[in-house]
């Protein structure tokens, strides 16, 4: 997408660990749902985390997972990585999302603020990329 167009054979593809994240999602989607990208966050941000290793464990998981449809931010069972709380934080259509972004962090539909280190902003922009590929009336697909 480097002319800035919206395509949606420009969609992201997801690594193994999404892959993963994805099959553990499954109950907590609508029925027929499919995850086209899916990955894990933090609530507190790289720069602090440096700091100390105790924010590191007392920070809270999030995964964040765009499907067809929607856009689920799910709340990690602390310290499991592939499991998570029966409800998710935030359930959104895809087409209707309100993305915020900056360098390393998302916000979804007003919520808290959801960090990624710098060599991770490939995750960022991927959401961002399937959301608006959505409000432009095209399929969330991943390549």
């Amino acid at each position: 997408m480097s002319d800035g167009a919206v395509t949606a054979d420009a969609a992201p593809t997801m690594n193994r660990r999404g892959q993963k994240i994805a099959e553990k999602v499954a109950p907590a989607m609508e029925p027929g749902e499919e995850v086209r990208y899916a990955y894990t966050t933090q609530t507190a941000s790289p720069a602090w985390a440096l700091l100390t290793w105790l924010i590191v464990l007392f920070s809270g998981l999030r995964t964040v997972v765009v499907t067809d449809r929607n856009l689920y931010v799910l709340h990690n069972k602390w310290p499991q990585t592939y499991k998570f709380n029966d409800e998710p934080d935030v359930k959104t259509p895809l087409a209707d999302a309100r993305i915020e972004t900056g360098k390393t962090w998302l916000r979804v539909d007003g919520g808290g603020k959801l960090y990624v280190g710098l060599a991770l902003r490939k995750h960022i922009r991927a959401v961002e990329q399937l959301t608006s590929a959505a409000a432009h009336g095209l399929p969330a697909t991943a390549g």
